[in-house]
């Protein structure tokens, strides 16, 4: 079912030169900003593998989805592509997120465990096999935007040249 504000919003946004603040060349400047976040954060989570660095990286890959989804009725063809990228790496680090929150809270009473509460170890050491579940399936698709350039070709899909293909 077609969205029916759809034809409206693009009607409204026809008019809109690429000179104007809220122009297609402003958004375009601004997913290839959020786009640059990814990739720094990305090198930084590489580097340290931590909590912070994971956590860090999940928050910039929800900004540009978010942006992405707000652009979806301008660009649907590259905002497909764009959130089709995203939303595993966001998954995964979402996954990973929980289980550093889950760990990290763990060990705070981990001391202060009684043999009555050996459950409680239990769930840490779940939780630690959980983060290491993380950190491969975000190794992985790391290994694979980096790889395959994933980043560059999300900047290139929206470069000045509409018809650049990432």
């Amino acid at each position: 079912m077609d969205d029916p504000e759809r034809p409206l919003v693009r009607a409204a946004i026809s008019h809109v030169t690429d000179e104007r603040p809220m122009g297609g060349a402003h958004f375009r400047r601004l997913v290839r900003k959020r786009v640059n976040q990814i990739d720094d954060a990305l090198e930084a989570f590489a580097i340290a593998q931590d909590a912070e660095s994971a956590h860090r990286l999940r928050i910039r890959t929800k900004k540009a989805r978010y942006l992405a989804e707000l652009l979806d009725q301008v660009w649907p063809d590259k905002v497909a592509i764009v959130l089709a990228t995203l939303r595993p790496m966001q998954e995964v680090l979402g996954s990973l997120h929980d289980a550093d929150v889950r760990v990290a809270r763990l060990s705070l009473f981990s001391g202060r465990v009684s043999e009555h509460e050996q459950g409680m170890l239990s769930l840490l050491v779940t939780g630690g096999r959980e983060r290491d579940q993380g950190m491969m399936e975000a190794a992985t698709l790391i290994l694979h935007w980096q790889t395959e350039h994933v980043l560059r070709g999300l900047k290139r899909l929206f470069s000045k040249d509409e018809t650049a293909t990432p």
